[in-house]
C-alpha cells in the first residue's frame, strides 16, 4: 500500500506571497510535517511552485524530510527555470515537462499545462499513453480539465484546450482519475464524466472565493493537501486540512 500527498499551488516567495503577506514556506513545511505524521513519504507537486529563487529551497526541503517527489508545472511556472536541475533532465522535452511513472503498480501521467494549454505534441503523447491498457490511470495536471461549475476561475483562467484533453481521456477504455489544483478553492470539488473523474485539491498557499465578479481571497486561512492511497490498483483519496 502506497500513500501519496498531492500538494498544489505553493506560491513560494512569489508576487502572490508578497501581495497577500503569506508565509508560504511555513505553510509548505507544515504540510510536509502533517503528511509525514500520517505515514506519507511520496509527494506530487502539481504546479505554481513559486519564484525561481525558491526552487532550491523547495527541493532541498523535500529531500531533507525524506520524501520521494514528482513535479508538475503550472501557469506561474516557466520551463526554463527548471532546466538546470539534474533530476529533471531525463523528463524534459522540447515543449514541456511531461512524463509517465508507475507508482505501486498504478500508471501515472504527469502533464505540463504551464502554457495554459496542452500543446499539440503533448496531446499526441497523451493519446499514445492512454491507449493499450485497461488498467486504471492517474493523471496529475495543474489545470482542471472539466469545468467546475461556472466559477470565477473557470470563466477567467481555464485550460484553453480542455475539450481536446477531455476527448482523449473520455475515449480511453479505462478508468481515469485526474488530480489537479490551480483554482484555490476551499471545497474539494469532484466531477465525474463517463470513465473519468476529476478531483480538485485546495492550495497550501490559501484559497479564493469560488463565485463573484473578481478574484477575492477567502476570509479565513485554510490550507490543505490531498492524500491518495494506492493498493492493488484500488484508489482511495481525501483532502487533509493542515492546521
Amino acid at each position: 500500500m502506497k500513500k501519496i500527498a498531492q500538494i498544489t499551488d505553493l506560491h513560494l516567495d512569489d508576487f502572490l506571497a508578497v501581495h497577500f503577506k503569506k508565509d508560504a514556506r511555513q505553510h509548505f513545511e507544515n504540510t510536509l510535517t502533517m503528511a509525514q505524521s500520517r505515514g506519507i513519504s511520496t509527494a506530487i507537486l502539481t504546479g505554481d511552485l513559486g519564484a525561481p529563487e525558491s526552487h532550491d529551497w523547495l527541493f532541498e526541503t523535500i529531500l531533507k524530510n525524506g520524501f520521494e517527489f514528482f513535479v508538475v508545472l503550472g501557469n506561474h511556472d516557466k520551463l526554463a527555470d527548471f532546466q538546470h536541475f539534474d533530476f529533471l533532465q531525463p523528463l524534459l522535452k522540447d515543449d514541456g515537462l511531461y512524463y509517465s511513472k508507475t507508482l505501486d503498480g498504478s500508471e501515472c501521467l504527469f502533464l505540463d499545462s504551464s502554457a495554459e494549454e496542452i500543446g499539440a505534441v503533448q496531446l499526441k503523447w497523451l493519446e499514445r499513453q492512454v491507449a493499450g491498457s485497461n488498467d486504471p490511470l492517474l493523471v496529475f495536471v495543474h489545470h482542471p480539465v472539466f469545468d467546475c461549475g461556472d466559477t470565477i476561475a473557470d470563466r477567467l483562467y481555464p485550460l484553453k484546450n480542455r475539450d481536446a484533453v477531455r476527448r482523449i481521456l473520455i475515449g480511453a477504455q479505462r478508468q481515469v482519475s485526474i488530480f489537479c489544483g490551480h483554482y484555490h478553492y476551499r471545497s474539494a470539488i469532484e466531477i465525474r464524466d463517463g470513465n473519468v473523474r476529476q478531483l480538485l485539491t485546495p492550495s497550501t498557499f490559501g484559497q479564493i472565493k469560488q463565485y463573484g465578479e473578481n478574484i477575492e481571497p477567502e476570509d479565513d486561512v485554510y490550507i490543505a493537501y490531498r492524500e491518495i492511497q494506492l493498493a492493488d490498483k484500488e484508489l482511495q483519496t481525501e483532502v487533509i486540512e493542515v492546521k
